[in-house]
């Protein structure tokens, strides 16, 4: 008889053998393997360009491109993490290999990235993902958006001599920043196109142009105030590219230039500029035509607790009939949709500062932030496609980066087609159940409330700062 009824002691003690406590340990760090990323997005990405077939005779490595891909690739999802957790995904990924803790290798495997295969990856997702249906364009148009953005760099002088800081800027006091225009797609949400440039020594009318090899004969180009330059508009309809931008504040509508169409709505005569920029060269400032005919439109907003305010628009859309002007409005109230997107890119993958210590590995990170937020873009865009009440800007993207780092694990190898396509509808039914109230608007104060620690500012080399534990003034090291 038990001393104590329904407690049943064992019969003896079963130990272990090595090759069960390592099943085990696979078991356990199979929730973690970065393949699963690669389950997910594969059928994403053209096979030919993300496996080791173009590394045919090269000396096997652990950290092959593929490997290296999906470890970086990790780091962008995870909020740019850093390379040592990447290398513990990949050391998850091989739980048989003894893989080193050491960042080295990683970081080499990293270096060795060719660049324009991952710039190649990139264009064949926005190649694949942006094929619109005659319904989702606008008035028959694929509008694209361009505007500018920037990143902070680290402070090192390989990155000073090609990005630098603000001239007005001391010595180690301030941080490089590079410059970049983004190309946005307005129905998908998507990263058409970058260009990398000083934030400050060129203007964005003029760093943006490299991209208006990405636009194509019938696209239009939304865009701000910035870039209705008359070379930019002369440009443009040479490609057949049409254009919608706020007009320059200091061009001033002359009305004996003008034809009214309606209230507010006029054509008007643009004569080329009579000196020549320095910017472009005597081939392309002879080819300009001599004037351009523009659309001008007035419109005032008003806003329940703000100041009436009166904008202009400037359009190559000349048919008041075909593009009529509360379309074009309405229109241009949406470019606001790139600065969401930058949010997306900057803040919630929490990339503004970008920590690479050279321009090389900067381009890198920069293409590699592009394709997981492409990626990440493009399976939202997938799971609202039966779904023609819901926008993708009503899907957080800050969730769905969630979801993808926590279900990821339910994309295993092992499972049958069946089986893959019940999990991706579920996942896709998840990803949507809940989405972001629509509330137009809405106004907040740019301010925070948590208080910054004291600490003192840099105002000379780090190594040589002295910061006294009393004492208002700086001091350096004798």
């Amino acid at each position: 008889m038990s001393i104590l009824p329904g407690f049943k002691f064992p019969i003896r003690y079963h130990r272990l053998s090595p090759l069960e406590i390592l099943k085990r340990e696979i078991k356990s760090k199979e929730s973690h393997h970065i393949k699963h990323y690669r389950n997910l997005f594969e059928n994403m990405i053209p096979t030919e360009l993300l496996y080791d077939d173009l590394e045919k005779g090269k000396r096997k490595r652990v950290y092959s491109f593929e490997v290296t891909f999906w470890a970086f690739f990790t780091q962008m999802i995870w909020g740019y993490s850093s390379c040592s957790e990447a290398v513990k995904a990949v050391q998850s990924w091989f739980p048989l290999k003894k893989i080193s803790s050491n960042t080295a290798a990683y970081c080499k495997a990293r270096a060795r990235l060719n660049y324009s295969r991952l710039t190649s990856i990139f264009f064949a997702i926005v190649t694949r993902e942006t094929k619109l249906k005659e319904s989702e364009k606008w008035h028959g148009k694929h509008v694209k958006i361009v505007d500018g953005t920037s990143f902070q760099l680290s402070d090192t002088q390989d990155i000073q001599d090609v990005w630098p800081q603000v001239k007005s800027q001391k010595k180690y006091c301030g941080t490089p920043t590079v410059g970049v225009q983004g190309l946005t797609c307005l129905a998908t949400g998507l990263l058409l196109d970058w260009e990398k440039s000083p934030v400050l020594s060129i203007h964005d009318s003029v760093a943006c142009r490299p991209m208006f090899e990405s636009l194509k004969d019938g696209d239009l180009l939304l865009a701000d105030r910035a870039y209705g330059s008359y070379m930019n508009i002369s440009f443009l309809k040479a490609k057949g590219v049409e254009l919608v931008t706020r007009m320059l504040g200091a061009r001033k509508i002359k009305l004996a230039r003008t034809t009214r169409l309606a209230k507010n709505d006029y054509l008007e005569e643009w004569p080329k500029p009579k000196k020549r920029p320095s910017h472009i060269t005597d081939e392309q400032w002879n080819n300009l035509e001599s004037t351009i005919t523009m659309r001008i439109i007035r419109y005032t907003v008003n806003q329940d607790g703000f100041r009436s305010r009166k904008i202009t628009l400037a359009t190559t859309l000349l048919d008041p009939d075909k593009f009529p002007r509360e379309d074009l409005i309405d229109l241009y109230h949406q470019r606001w949709g790139i600065e969401l997107r930058f949010r997306d890119i900057k803040t919630t993958m929490n990339t503004a500062k970008l920590n690479s210590k050279t321009p090389s590995m900067v381009a890198r990170e920069i293409v590699m932030l592009a394709i997981a937020y492409n990626l990440t873009r493009t399976l939202i865009n997938r799971a609202i496609e039966d779904k023609k009440d819901i926008k993708y800007e009503r899907v957080s993207f800050a969730n769905s980066l969630a979801q993808i780092r926590h279900f990821s694990t339910m994309f295993k190898s092992n499972l049958s087609l069946e089986k893959m396509g019940e999990i991706r509808n579920d996942f896709n039914r998840i990803l949507v159940d809940t989405l972001v109230i629509y509330r137009p608007y809405r106004s907040e104060p740019r301010a925070i409330k948590r208080r910054h620690n004291r600490y003192k500012l840099i105002t000379t080399k780090r190594s040589e700062m002295f910061v006294p534990s009393q004492g208002k003034k700086y001091k350096k090291r004798a």
